[in-house]
């Protein structure tokens, strides 16, 4: 069963008051395992983040990490997403996870700034053929007032 959102923190109060520390906002996943015969990117199983900053733009670290493996011959492919504005990283530079048929275990770190406003941040995968398979799935989110 994945897990919800863990213990949710008045994000924008907190980073006004301490600029410059780290923040941790969010982390969740779930163990049940999941698959996939997408070709093209679609949201994955863990639930999206909503990040409201106020009055400051904040630096934002995302790293996920999976038990993943895809059918022999072809890609399981990942990426992290962010509404207002776009993605990243981009469908051109979205990461392999992995091309083995056997449990490998991945992660993925993204650094970017957001700016003050809401966002949502969240996964999406696909495969270049076959059938992926990601479990134990893990994202976490870290905030930090610049």
């Amino acid at each position: 069963m994945d897990k919800k959102m863990l213990n949710p923190i008045n994000a924008p109060k907190i980073i006004q008051q301490i600029p410059g520390t780290p923040l941790l906002i969010y982390d969740g996943g779930g163990r049940d395992e999941i698959s996939t015969t997408a070709t093209a990117f679609q949201g994955l199983k863990i639930t999206p983040i909503q990040v409201v900053t106020v009055a400051h733009d904040v630096a934002a670290v995302i790293q996920f990490a999976v038990e993943c493996r895809v059918t022999l011959g072809h890609e399981l492919k990942a990426r992290i997403m962010r509404t207002n504005p776009g993605s990243y990283p981009s469908l051109e530079n979205s990461v392999v996870l992995t091309t083995s048929p056997k449990y490998e275990t991945r992660s993925h770190m993204a650094a970017f700034g957001l700016p003050a406003g809401e966002h949502e941040l969240y996964m999406e995968w696909c495969v270049s053929g076959g059938t992926g398979h990601i479990r134990y799935r893990y994202f976490m989110v870290i905030l930090t007032a610049i």
